[in-house]
C-alpha cells in the first residue's frame, strides 16, 4: 500500500490529557499518512505545546492553532458541531497541496492497534464502492471496554466521495449526516466491528446531561428527516436502555418539538431519501414478520390436522 494514499485531519480542544495517546498511536501505525493536519481549536491547556512536541519530531504532522471571537460558535452543548467541523475546514484547506486518495476524520481522544489503517484501506481498495467506514468504538473504562453505538470518532472517506457530498454539514451529528449523503450518492457506509477504536474521553455524565442528551438526539432525528413512526418505533425499543423509559419520552418530546419548530438543515431531496429509506426498512421488517407469523400458523395448523401417534 502506497504511504501517499492517505491524510488525516483532527479538530482538538483541550485534549491534553489524551491527545498524546492519539499521537503515538498513528506514528505507530504500518502505514503512515502522508499529511496529519491537527487543528487546535482555541484549546486553553498544554493541548497545543504537545502536538508541536509531535510536530518537531514527525515531518508529517502540521500543528494549526484557531483563535476564536466572540462571535464565533460556543462550545455549549448542542453548538460543538459547527465548531469542530470548521476546525476541520481549516485543517482541510492546509491540504490543498497533497495528493490522496482517501481522507480520515480523527478525533483527538482515541487510539486504535498499529496495523488499523492498512487493513481499512485494503478493504477500502478491495471494494470501490465504499464511499466511507470505520471500526467498532470501544469506550475504555479502567481497563474494561464497554462497546459505543457511535461511529464518528474515525471516518474514513474515498476522496472522490467526500467531494461529492461537500464536506461536512455543521450541525449536530455531522458523522451521521455525512452517512445519510454517502448513501444518497451511492456510495456505500461500512463499520467493521474487528478493527476497534478505543475511546479514552469517557465521562460520569451527570442524570440532568443524560435527560439533555436524549432530547437533543430527537430534535437531531427531526434534523435529519427522520419519520414519526421510524422515531416511535425507535424510542420503543430504547424503553430498556438508561436513562429507563423517561430517555425514551425525551427522545420522543425532542423529535415533537423539532416538528413543530420546523426547522431545517438538510435539503428536502436528502429529507425525501431518508424517509424512504426508513419506510423501505420498516416494510422489510414487516413483511419477514408476517412471513414468520404466517409459517408459524401454517405448522401449527399441520400439527393439528396430524397429530402424532
Amino acid at each position: 500500500m502506497n504511504q501517499t494514499c492517505y491524510v488525516i485531519v483532527t479538530a482538538a480542544y483541550n485534549e491534553a490529557p489524551y491527545i498524546e495517546t492519539t499521537l503515538r498511536s498513528v506514528i505507530s501505525q504500518t502505514v503512515l499518512p502522508a499529511a496529519w493536519i491537527i487543528a487546535s481549536d482555541g484549546s486553553t491547556d498544554q493541548t497545543d505545546d504537545i502536538i508541536k512536541r509531535f510536530e518537531a519530531l514527525h515531518p508529517f504532522i502540521t500543528y494549526v492553532r484557531i483563535d476564536h471571537g466572540p462571535d464565533d460558535p460556543s462550545l455549549r452543548f448542542g453548538q460543538v458541531a459547527s465548531r469542530k467541523v470548521g476546525a476541520v475546514n481549516c485543517a482541510l484547506s492546509r491540504l490543498s497541496t497533497v495528493q490522496y486518495d482517501y481522507l480520515c476524520i480523527l478525533d483527538a481522544d482515541i487510539s486504535i492497534d498499529p496495523p488499523f489503517f492498512e487493513r481499512l484501506l485494503k478493504r477500502c481498495e478491495c471494494d470501490p464502492t465504499i464511499g466511507v467506514s470505520t471500526g467498532r468504538i470501544y469506550n475504555v473504562f479502567a481497563n474494561k471496554l464497554a462497546p459505543h453505538s457511535g461511529g464518528g470518532a474515525l471516518l474514513l472517506f474515498r476522496n472522490e466521495c467526500f467531494r461529492a457530498i461537500g464536506g461536512l454539514t455543521p450541525a449536530g451529528h455531522e458523522d451521521t449526516i455525512a452517512a445519510i449523503m454517502v448513501r444518497m450518492m451511492g456510495w456505500h457506509a461500512e463499520r467493521y466491528s474487528d478493527l476497534p477504536i478505543y475511546h479514552h474521553k469517557v465521562q460520569n455524565i451527570r442524570w440532568t446531561r443524560r435527560f439533555k442528551a436524549k432530547y437533543y438526539l430527537g430534535a437531531y432525528d427531526h434534523l435529519h428527516g427522520d419519520i414519526l413512526l421510524w422515531e416511535f418505533l425507535r424510542c420503543i425499543k430504547e424503553t430498556i436502555d438508561t436513562p429507563y423509559l423517561l430517555g425514551s419520552c425525551l427522545r420522543f418530546c425532542g423529535y415533537v418539538t423539532g416538528i413543530i419548530s420546523g426547522r431545517q438543515v438538510l435539503s428536502s431531496k436528502v429529507r425525501r431519501f431518508v424517509r424512504d429509506e426508513q419506510y423501505r426498512k420498516i416494510r422489510t421488517v414487516l413483511g419477514h414478520s408476517l412471513h414468520s407469523l404466517v409459517t408459524f400458523a401454517t405448522s401449527q395448523a399441520s400439527r393439528t390436522r396430524h397429530p402424532r401417534d
